[in-house]
């Protein structure tokens, strides 16, 4: 029989049975051990990358896909798994052309002291004194820009200055852009257009400072000289006019003496990325004078965390700086000194697939060269391996 209820009004929680909520279960923070494979995801237009995740202390059924987005904290996972990438496509450290990306073994001459002193597009804005003529095999520099170690005084040599021969021998057009750096003329008003076989020759004058960069798929109004290129591009302008070019883009920086000194320093650069193989030579220079150059079409090999994609093809390739920001990839903040900023698995990668240009920011005793010439060539150009004889890929 069932006692009839009577509410207890002086206090209604009277009797009343006290139960703690229900904890959920603790799970412990995992821990990334590995990356194990990639994968992109695409749905309504839009796609985005994964990575299948092995957890430490977590069975190999509970591994699990994870967002790249929610997976930049592990940088260093993210680099480990990218060598490892690479390492599976057959790509080895003897200069196998397996994937057309050879790469160089490690040089084991002594490094070099570094030195302290540190419808056809318009063609106008050329000054008369600058010339412009298809490039033939005779031409100084034609025998793969090899640099003179026999002394001799060079013999294009002007008074005027020093003369920039820029080639192109890609299969398709370019638009090199020119920019001189603080204090310093910008000549052909900073940029201009070459058909593939075309050269352009520059003459600046002695101590310039400046860069040089190539820019591809691009497109120009005739009349106000104002698109846009795929990489490269500056301010969307055929003359780039004291603007420096977007990175990722292969910069060929150089000094042409200072008041100081009477050397020439130059270098090609990956430290704001690559987009374009091209290599700076002296012409009939002294003893000692050196290519710098990536010959090498990086953008064929280049991790998809730094692919730049253009139209579904890769057309530039990041740098770990330009990607992260990081002051690690990027040798600033506690890391601005070359003690404590040295090359990561990606500086070594682009180090190993081009030996003669700048891989990071204090690559400076295998990165630099040191001459002095009347005379330079810049070309752009996929050439053939020297060191393997293997048959690069094409500029684009």
């Amino acid at each position: 029989m069932l006692k009839p209820f009577y509410e207890d009004t002086a206090d209604p929680s009277r009797g009343q049975i006290k139960r703690q909520g229900l904890k959920p279960k603790a799970v412990g923070k995992r821990v990334a051990e590995a990356i194990l494979n990639d994968r992109v995801i695409t749905a309504s237009r839009k796609c985005h990358q994964e990575y299948i995740v092995k957890w430490q202390r977590y069975m190999e059924e509970e591994n699990t896909w994870e967002r790249v987005a929610d997976f930049s904290a592990y940088t260093d996972k993210i680099e480990a798994y990218q060598m490892q990438k690479l390492t599976r496509a057959s790509i080895t450290l003897v200069g196998e052309n397996v994937t057309g990306c050879p790469l160089h073994p490690p040089s084991t001459a002594p490094p070099r002291p570094s030195s302290t002193s540190p419808s056809r597009p318009p063609t106008r804005g050329h000054a008369p004194s600058q010339k412009r003529k298809k490039w033939t095999s005779e031409e100084p520099g034609a025998d793969k820009m090899k640099s003179n170690e026999g002394g001799e005084e060079p013999k294009h040599a002007s008074r005027d200055g020093i003369q920039l021969t820029v080639v192109n021998k890609c299969k398709e057009r370019i638009w090199p852009g020119i920019l001189g750096t603080a204090g310093h003329q910008t000549p052909n008003d900073g940029g201009f257009h070459l058909y593939t076989g075309e050269q352009q020759i520059i003459q600046v004058p002695e101590n310039w400072s400046g860069r040089l960069w190539g820019r591809q798929g691009c497109c120009f109004d005739e009349q106000t000289g104002k698109g846009l290129c795929q990489t490269g591009d500056c301010a969307g302008l055929l003359h780039c006019s004291g603007t420096g070019g977007v990175p990722p883009a292969t910069v060929v920086e150089l000094t042409l003496g200072t008041p100081k000194s009477a050397s020439h320093f130059y270098d090609v650069s990956l430290v704001d990325g690559f987009n374009l193989p091209v290599s700076m030579a002296p012409v009939s220079g002294r003893v000692g004078c050196g290519v710098a150059a990536c010959e090498v079409n990086l953008n064929s090999c280049c991790p998809w965390s730094l692919a730049v994609k253009k139209e579904g093809k890769v057309v530039g390739c990041k740098s770990a700086c330009l990607a992260t920001k990081a002051d690690r990839y990027c040798c600033t903040g506690e890391f601005a000194n070359p003690t404590s900023c040295k090359p990561t698995v990606f500086a070594n990668l682009f180090k190993a697939i081009c030996p003669r240009a700048y891989s990071y920011a204090y690559d400076e005793l295998t990165g630099l060269k040191t001459c002095r010439a009347q005379q330079f060539s810049f070309l752009w150009d996929a050439q053939v391996n020297p060191l393997f004889g293997a048959q690069l890929t094409e500029c684009e």
